[in-house]
C-alpha cells in the first residue's frame, strides 16, 4: 500500500470518527444549581467539535438532567442532588443507556458538566447491544457519530 493511500485512509476514519453526534438536552429543574448545571452542559455541548446541541427531533442522542436543591440545613442554593440520563433513540424507541447522580455543590457545576459530557461520550462507544440486534438500529461504536 503506498504511503498517500495509507495517509488518506487514516484521515477519513478520522474525520468520520469526528463528525458532530447531534444531541438534544432536557432540564426539568427550577432550583439554582440544576439550571446552572443545565446552561453549563449545554455551552460545553456548543464549544465541542464532537456533539452539536440539537431540537429532540433530529437527535439520536439524548441527556436529561434532573435535579432537586438539597441544601439543607445550609442556605438554599449551595447543594442540589443531580441525576442524568443518557437515552439513544431507535425509531420510536427511546433506550436508556446510562443513569448516574451526582451531588453537585456550587463550586463543582462546571466539573459536573464535563463528567456529563464524558459519559456521553462512553454511551457512544458503547452502544446497547440490544438495540442493535433486536430492534435493526444501524450504529455499533464509533459508528454512533
Amino acid at each position: 500500500m503506498s504511503l498517500a493511500v495509507l495517509a488518506f485512509s487514516i484521515l477519513g476514519v478520522t474525520a468520520r470518527a469526528r463528525a458532530a453526534t447531534a444531541v438534544h438536552v432536557a432540564c426539568p429543574a427550577d432550583d439554582s444549581i440544576g439550571s446552572r448545571l443545565c446552561f453549563e452542559v449545554k455551552e460545553d455541548i456548543r464549544k465541542s467539535a464532537a456533539f452539536k446541541l440539537t431540537s429532540l427531533g433530529p437527535a439520536r442522542y439524548e441527556i436529561v438532567v434532573v435535579s432537586v436543591d438539597d441544601s439543607a440545613p445550609y442556605p438554599s442554593g449551595t447543594e442540589s442532588a443531580v441525576a442524568v440520563s443518557y437515552n439513544q433513540f431507535c425509531g420510536a424507541l427511546t433506550l436508556e443507556s446510562r443513569l448516574e447522580v451526582y451531588d453537585v455543590g456550587s463550586h463543582r457545576v462546571a466539573d459536573v458538566a464535563q463528567e456529563i459530557l464524558a459519559g456521553l461520550d462512553k454511551v457512544l462507544d458503547d452502544p446497547i447491544p440490544v438495540a442493535t440486534k433486536a430492534f435493526g438500529c444501524a450504529w455499533t461504536g464509533l459508528g454512533n457519530r
